[in-house]
C-alpha cells in the first residue's frame, strides 16, 4: 500500500508516541524504503484539557500547503475535532489476518490524489 501511494502522496506519520518510538516502529515498517516524509510526534498535538485528549492539529501542515491538500486517515474520532472536514475515518487494526481495510482505504486514497479539494470529497463520503 505504502509503495503505491508514495508516488502520488507526502506520507506523514502523526502519532501520540515520541520521535524517538515512533522512528523504531517506523524503521520496522520502512524496511529502507523511505516511505515517510515526516514523522510528526506527540509534542505537536494539541491537548484538550476539558476532554483530557491529545488531537492532532493539521495547521501545521498549512504553511506551504493549502489546507484542501491535507486529509487525516485516524481510527480515533477525536482526532480530526479541529479538522473534521479533513478526517477519513477507519476502523482501528486488531490484528485480524482477514482485515482488509488497508486495500479498500488504498483504493480510497488513490480516488483523492486528482481532487483540487479533498475536502469536498470528504464531505460527500463522510456526512
Amino acid at each position: 500500500m505504502l509503495r503505491a501511494l508514495k508516488p502520488f502522496f507526502e506520507l506523514v506519520i502523526f502519532t501520540y508516541k515520541t520521535k524517538e518510538e515512533a522512528e523504531s516502529i517506523i524503521n520496522e515498517i520502512e524496511k529502507d524504503q523511505n516511505f515517510f516524509a515526516y514523522i510528526i510526534p506527540v509534542n505537536y498535538c494539541y491537548f484538550v484539557p476539558s476532554e483530557s485528549v491529545y488531537v492532532k492539529d493539521l495547521s501545521i501542515f498549512y504553511g506551504n500547503r493549502n489546507d484542501g491538500e491535507v486529509a487525516l486517515v485516524t481510527s480515533q474520532a477525536y482526532d480530526g475535532i479541529l479538522q473534521p472536514a479533513n478526517s477519513i475515518p477507519v476502523e482501528p487494526f486488531l490484528g485480524d489476518e482477514g482485515d482488509r481495510l488497508l486495500l479498500l482505504l488504498e483504493v480510497y486514497l488513490m480516488s483523492l490524489r486528482w481532487s483540487k479539494d479533498v475536502r469536498t470529497k470528504l464531505r460527500d463520503d463522510f456526512s
